[in-house]
C-alpha cells in the first residue's frame, strides 16, 4: 500500500470513529449490554406503522457526548427523504445558524448513500453494502431507511490538537425505550437505526470526500451490530474499513493519519 506523506498526513486532520468508544462505555458500564445480542423487535408494543417525514419536519434526538458519556437531546430538522435514507441536520449547524450545512452537503450526502459512489458508479454505499457486508438490521421500526444525523459531535476536539470523532453508530438506538431506556439505566433509544456525522471538523474542514469515507464506514458498524453485537473490536473496524475501500475511499489516509500521530488509535 501506498502511504501518503507525512506533510499531508499533517495537513489532514486525524479522524476516529466514536463507534468503538462507545461500545466499550457500554460493556464497562452496563453488564447488562452483553445480552443485547441482536436488535429488539418492537411491534409487538407500539405501533410498527413506518413514519412519513417530509422535508422540513422537526425531530428531537438523542446523542451522546463522547468526553463525558453523557446522553443530551438536540433539536434537528428533516433536510431529504429517499427510498433509503433521511438526513436530519442539527438546527445549529445550518450555514445560515453559523454552522457548516448547505445544501450542496445534504445532496452529495443522499447521492453517495443511495446513488454513486466513487468505488461504484452505479450505486450508493446502502446497495453497495448490503451487498458485499450484509443486510440492514430493519427490525426495529419497519422502515427500511437509515437516519443519518449530522451534528457537531461533542467530542472535545479544538483545533490543531489531534484526532476528533468523524461519525459514530450507537447500538441502543437498536432498542426500545419500554425495557432499557426507563428505569435503573437511564439510557435513551431512539429507537431507528441510525449514524451520527460529524459537522465540525468533519464537514467544515475536511469536506465531502472524507464523510464519504466516514459513512461507509459507520454504515458498515450498522449491518454488523445485526450480525455480531459482541464482534471484536479490530474485525469490527477491520471491516468498516474495507466497506470505506469498496466505496472508493483513500483509507491509506487514515492509516498514515495513525502513523504520523501514532498516540491516536484508528478505531
Amino acid at each position: 500500500m501506498c502511504c501518503v506523506s507525512s506533510l499531508y498526513a499533517e495537513e489532514r486532520t486525524p479522524w476516529i470513529s466514536g463507534t468503538s468508544l462507545l461500545k466499550k462505555h457500554y460493556k464497562e458500564a452496563y453488564p447488562e449490554y452483553q445480552r443485547l445480542d441482536q436488535p429488539k423487535h418492537i411491534s409487538t408494543v407500539k405501533d410498527s406503522t413506518p413514519p412519513k417525514w417530509e422535508i422540513g419536519d422537526e425531530r428531537i434526538f438523542w446523542a451522546y457526548n463522547l468526553t463525558t458519556f453523557t446522553q443530551y437531546t438536540l433539536n434537528s430538522v428533516c433536510a431529504y427523504v429517499g427510498e433509503q435514507c433521511y438526513v436530519f441536520v442539527e438546527d445549529s449547524q445550518w450555514h445560515t445558524n453559523g454552522g457548516a450545512i448547505v445544501q450542496s452537503y445534504i445532496d452529495s450526502i443522499s447521492l453517495l448513500v443511495e446513488e454513486s459512489t466513487p468505488g461504484d458508479s452505479t450505486r450508493g454505499i446502502y446497495d453497495l453494502e448490503c451487498e458485499k457486508i450484509g443486510d440492514i438490521p430493519d427490525l426495529l421500526d419497519n422502515d427500511p431507511r437509515v437516519y443519518f444525523l449530522l451534528l457537531d459531535i461533542k467530542d472535545g476536539w479544538e483545533q490543531h490538537q489531534g484526532a476528533y470523532a468523524a461519525g459514530y453508530f450507537d447500538p441502543w438506538n437498536q432498542q426500545e425505550n419500554l425495557e432499557f431506556g426507563i428505569g435503573n439505566y437511564g439510557v435513551f433509544s431512539n429507537e431507528c437505526e441510525m449514524l451520527y456525522i460529524d459537522t465540525h471538523p468533519g464537514l467544515d474542514r475536511a469536506g465531502i470526500e472524507v464523510i464519504g469515507e466516514v459513512l461507509a464506514h459507520e454504515f458498515q458498524h450498522l449491518i454488523h451490530d445485526g450480525l455480531d453485537r459482541d464482534e471484536e473490536t479490530w474485525l469490527d473496524e477491520g471491516c468498516a474499513n474495507y466497506a470505506a475501500f469498496l466505496a472508493g475511499s483513500i483509507i491509506d489516509v487514515h492509516i498514515s493519519s495513525c502513523l504520523y500521530q501514532p498516540e491516536f488509535s484508528l478505531v
